[in-house]
């Protein structure tokens, strides 16, 4: 890293405060940047990360509303069969039976009463222990979009920083290619050295690099753009940013695959989130027609007349034994639907399985590419570098030379070579995703 910020030095202010910034470590006290509920400038990968976990994303804020069903279905299962308590007034008059002289006399009564499933032969357990198979899932698929989140958040903040050094490009050989063509439209205005066919093409070359000159420029607002939105502030763009140490990533070696397909196939939240609905789907299964098993209930209650009888009950406690007799089709329903439920949860592990194995293997080879990259980066950075030093070399003794042309080179090649760094860093970040592995930069949940 300090050898890339040394090939920096020489050539951008912003990124020398880039370089010198990593090395002496973040600015600032985040937690006050968050309560102000603004971006701070100039902004760092750690402060974009913290505050995307502040401001939220509509996937995570998503997969946040999925927990909480989860959680609300694990405790209506918890308390399926709650104590109901129950108040019951009714006024009434009443005549007795016999005597068509007499009136009617008040036979109002008020009742409180609890019921209580004293026992339901492992329905209530049974039904919680599916919800709480789902909910484990379903928190698994959380970490998953908070994990998913970061990396959009670490590609944006990357993208930003590429678009910024490829408009410095674009322009250093704008500027070049506008002053070889002013020099010669000066020399055939005023000495008729050059053709005009010469000057033609030289205001080509300038228009054509021009155009790309205004796209990277347009490009530096896009990529911001995109940036804010991932922070949860689109109408904030940030317009400085540091430049982060990646080292956590780019210092890893390429691992083999037949290993780390092995512990992705054990790992992966999103597989494991599938594993725990086949585990739900075979619980459903073997409690089909679960509903319908006996229940055994208590009740308690007391009761207030307002016409005192003897054969009426002031208090009274039962416990009674509910048995379903028939239930016609519906515990066949109910199986073959939990049956069909099951076979899609095993094709789901097979076609995820088979999507890890090939997201992985493409993951690993980009970064074996990438490897070859970035050695062929490192070699065009080292000759661009001794290449300008000899041109300012040549310069400062007053040869013709090209200074102009090998800063822009070299500008290039550090482009270049910042490509494949956040490349190699993302793919990284991508690869911790599939394994299973926490998130390697700035904060961890």
């Amino acid at each position: 890293m300090l050898k890339r910020c040394r090939r920096y030095l020489s050539l951008s202010g912003p990124f020398v405060l880039t370089c010198w910034s990593v090395m002496l470590g973040p600015v600032g006290h985040l937690d006050a940047v968050l309560a102000e509920d603004t971006l701070p400038e100039p902004l760092t990968l750690d402060a974009a990360l913290q505050f995307s976990e502040w401001m939220g994303s509509t996937s995570t804020a998503f997969a946040e509303s999925d927990v909480a069903l989860a959680e609300l279905g694990s405790d209506r299962a918890a308390y399926l069969n709650p104590t109901s308590v129950y108040l019951n007034l009714v006024p009434r008059a009443a005549k007795r039976t016999g005597d068509p002289l007499d009136d009617f006399i008040n036979d109002s009564y008020a009742r409180i009463g609890a019921n209580k499933v004293l026992y339901d032969f492992g329905r209530t357990r049974a039904l919680k222990s599916i919800a709480e198979t789902g909910l484990s899932g379903r928190r698994k698929l959380l970490e998953l979009s908070r994990h998913n989140n970061r990396i959009v958040v670490l590609e944006r903040f990357l993208d930003v920083l590429l678009a910024d050094r490829r408009y410095e490009v674009d322009d250093e050989e704008m500027t070049l290619s506008f002053l070889h063509y002013d020099r010669l439209r000066e020399k055939r205005t005023l000495f008729d050295e050059t053709s005009e066919i010469d000057v033609a093409e030289a205001e080509a070359a300038y228009r054509e690099v021009m155009v790309q000159r205004t796209e990277s420029a347009l490009q530096q607002q896009y990529t911001r753009l995109q940036l804010a939105i991932a922070l949860g502030k689109p109408d904030d763009l940030p317009r400085d940013l540091l430049y982060p140490d990646l080292s956590t990533w780019t210092g890893r070696e390429i691992p083999d695959y037949g290993v780390l397909l092995k512990t992705t196939l054990a790992s992966n939240p999103r597989l494991l989130a599938l594993k725990d609905s086949l585990s739900a789907a075979r619980e459903q299964l073997d409690n089909a027609g679960i509903n319908l098993r006996p229940r055994l209930l208590g009740g308690l209650e007391f009761t207030e007349y307002a016409t005192v009888r003897a054969s009426r009950d002031d208090a009274r406690a039962t416990v009674r034994l509910q048995i379903p007799l028939f239930n016609g089709k519906l515990k066949r329903l109910e199986q073959q639907e939990a049956n069909l439920e099951l076979i899609r949860a095993k094709l789901d592990i097979k076609s995820m399985e088979n999507a890890l194995r090939e997201e992985l293997f493409r993951l690993i080879r980009n970064l074996t590419v990438l490897r070859r990259d970035l050695d062929a980066a490192d070699s065009l950075e080292y000759f661009r570098d001794l290449y300008l030093d000899r041109s300012r070399t040549l310069y400062e003794l007053e040869v013709s030379t090209d200074l102009g042309d090998a800063q822009a080179k070299l500008l290039e090649a550090n482009w270049y070579a910042m490509r494949v760094e956040f490349s190699t860093a993302v793919t990284w970040a991508k690869i911790d995703m599939l394994t299973g592995v926490e998130f390697a930069y700035g904060p961890q949940q």
